[in-house]
Parts: C-alpha cells; structure tokens; sequence
C-alpha cells in the first residue's frame, strides 16, 4: 500500500513538473510575434497600428477557449491533461508556420489559433495547479516558468535577427524549440491515466466573508494589470524602436530584460513566503508607477541610457501581481468559484488590452505609451486601494456587530 501510494506521488509530482514546464511553451507561442511586428509591418504592408486587431483576436481566442474548456468540462469530465498536451504540440506548428504567413488575414487565423491553444494550456495548467495540495508555491512557480518563456522568445528572436536569420526561418527554429517543450510535458506525464490524473475540484462554497462590491472592483484591478502587462509584451519593442531609433535586436533585447524583471521577481517569491498581500502588492504597484514616470522622462528628453533599467524595473514590479490577486481573492471571499471569476477578468483584460492601447497610441502616437502605461497603472492603483477600504470597513461593522 506504501509503495502503492509512493508511485502515486511520484507520479503526481512528475505531472506538476511536467504542467509547470507547460507554461513556458505556452509564453514562447504567443510571445513570439511582438519582436516581429516592424517586420510583418513592412512585409504585409500594413500599418503597425493595425496589429492591435492580430492581439484582439488572438487573445478574444484565449478567452473563448479558456471559459469554453471548463463549461466542457463541466459537463462532460474531459481528459484535461492530454487536452493541454494536444494545446501545445498544436501551437508549436503554428509558431512553425507564422513566418510563412502571406496575408495579413492568414496571420491573423495562426495567431487566433495559438492564442485558443494557450487559452487551453493556461486554464488547464492552472487548474490544475492550484488544487495540488493548497499551498500557492506551485501557481508562483507556474507564473515564473511563463515568464521564463516570455524572456526566451523575444530573446532568441533578437538574437537570430542580429546573426542575419530570416523571419520566416526564426519562425521555424522557435516553432521547432516549441515542440521540443511540448515532447517534454509528454515525457513527464506519459504514465498518466485516468485515476492517476488529478479531477477538476469540485467548487467548494465557503460562507463569503467579504461583501461582492469589493470582488467587482478587484475584477477592475486584475483587468487593469493584464491590460498593462500585455500593453508592454505586445508593443515595448516597437516602442523602443520607434521612440530611441534602435534596431530590432535591441528592440526584442528591452522586451526580454522586461520578462527579465518579471521572472526574477517571481523567483523570489517562490523562494519567499507573502506576509502581507496587500502590502506586497502595494509595494509592487507603486513600483509599476514609478517605472511610469520614468519612461515619461526618457521620452521627453530622448535618453535611451535610462530605458533598459527602467523595463527591468517594470518587471519587477509587475512579477507577482497576477498570483498575488489570486490569493488575496481567495483569502477574502474563500469561494473557489469567485477566483475562477478573477482569473477570467484577467482573459478580458488580455482580450481588450492590445487593440484598446493600438487605438490610443493611433491617435496619440506610439511615443506616448508611457502616459498611456500610466493611466492603465493608476486604474490599477485606484481599485485595488478602493477594495482594500471596503475590506476594512467590511470587518470594522463586523467586528461592531459583535
């Protein structure tokens, strides 16, 4: 029975390792293409304002296909693991074939399709995660495997760009980069079957101790985050090379040192426990702010010297936002379905994120990404201050009443 139960765990060890891994395939699919927009810009013949629509589809794939999956599931118990393995071999052919794309509507259809795939990989794997054994050191070190990713792609894109590979080429080698990740999450979880893989959790409907006024104003909070994080994976290279007059190497080079920020960020807090959530976030939020400001300055004054800390700095302080939210739902409202409700605020936020900052840099032009960075920031702020006043209050009239 010992041994019976030691495999077992083993097992599911293996599998955590193998979903955790996951999400790094997952951040290099649709990472792939924001270093690479000045050149489809140029190759399709299409303005570089009008890739907003390629982020609003592909992440308007996300969300479908991450709210489709669990009401699936729900429904029909589906196989969820080979389900997301599936996920990623498919979004490796399509990273394989994006350079190849000679339409703009033929990008657009790869992109929706990796960005459906990522919807199921994402969801799954947090899924998944999240229930091993209730501790959140699993879902922190889900999030820095993605930020690993999202720091390898642009960086391998810079560094094919500056050894004179063709587009459609670095397609190839990242696509076939992808699949060898997703030949890895295979390997780890081969042995898997049907009552050795972790089920779906049944919801859990703890009495709410928390009034909901407060979880619609962090939905605001969580879509604001997302909107400022895909607003800089998706367009901070074309900012860089625009605004400074840099290549695109260096472009692809100030997006992976922002990842960079990110994944050291997060490192550190799967090596360090959160006392304090609200304190921790906003430490970070201001953090994000300040970065703000300081790219405000650097475009005005035209300085590229401060721009590479700066990102670096703006890393950092978006690292631990998305799973520190997560838990602070979690602690204050204690019902598993809430949570899912936030994570797929943060869908929204990615859906309407891209085309929304496209327009805005279209009328204002793609200098002023910083001010608009920091509109999207102080949102964020304003909310999550709000929420953590009515939390207060909430338990101030409670402890009254008694």
């Amino acid at each position: 029975m010992f041994i019976l139960y030691g495999e077992k765990y083993m097992l599911q060890k293996r599998i955590n390792v193998g979903l955790v891994i996951s999400l790094a395939g997952f951040a290099i699919s649709v990472n792939t293409l924001p270093p690479l927009i000045e050149w489809f810009s140029g190759h399709l013949c299409m303005p570089i304002s009008s890739f907003g629509l390629v982020y609003f589809f592909q992440y308007g794939a996300f969300t479908l296909c991450s709210i489709g999956i669990g009401k699936l599931h729900a429904k029909r118990g589906l196989p969820l693991l080979s389900i997301a393995i599936g996920a990623l071999f498919f979004s490796a052919l399509c990273v394989f074939l994006i350079g190849r794309a000679t339409s703009f509507i033929l990008l657009i259809t790869l992109m929706m399709l990796i960005g459906g795939a990522g919807g199921l990989v994402e969801s799954i794997g947090t899924t998944l995660l999240t229930v091993e054994d209730g501790s959140n050191r699993m879902l922190h070190a889900s999030q820095l495997f993605y930020a690993i990713g999202a720091v390898a792609a642009p960086a391998m894109v810079g560094f094919l760009l500056a050894s004179g590979v063709h587009v459609p080429k670095i397609s190839q080698y990242i696509g076939i980069f992808s699949l060898l990740i997703a030949i890895v999450v295979f390997g780890l979880t081969r042995s898997s079957n049907s009552k050795t893989l972790k089920e779906t959790p049944t919801p859990s409907h703890r009495p709410a101790t928390a009034p909901l006024f407060a979880l619609y104003v962090l939905f605001i909070t969580m879509g604001a985050y997302v909107i400022v994080e895909m607003s800089l994976g998706n367009w901070l290279a074309v900012f860089a090379i625009q605004t400074f007059s840099v290549t695109e190497a260096q472009g692809s080079l100030a997006l992976s040192l922002f990842w960079t920020g990110l994944c050291l960020s997060r490192l550190f807090y799967v090596l360090k426990s959160v006392k304090s959530q609200q304190k921790t976030l906003s430490i970070h939020m201001a953090l994000m702010l300040l970065s703000c400001l300081i790219l405000i300055a650097s475009t005005k004054f035209g300085t590229l010297t401060l721009l590479y800390p700066t990102v670096i700095l703006f890393g950092i302080g978006c690292g631990p936002i998305w799973p520190l939210l997560i838990e602070f739902c979690s602690a204050a409202f204690r019902e598993e379905h809430l949570v899912m409700y936030l994570v797929a605020s943060g869908s929204i936020g990615a859906l309407l994120g891209p085309i929304l900052t496209s327009t805005l840099f279209g009328f204002f032009s793609i200098r002023n990404i910083p001010v608009i960075l920091s509109a999207y920031t102080v949102l964020m702020m304003g909310s999550g201050v709000l929420t953590f006043r009515i939390l207060r209050n909430a338990r101030r009239t409670r402890r009254s009443a008694a």
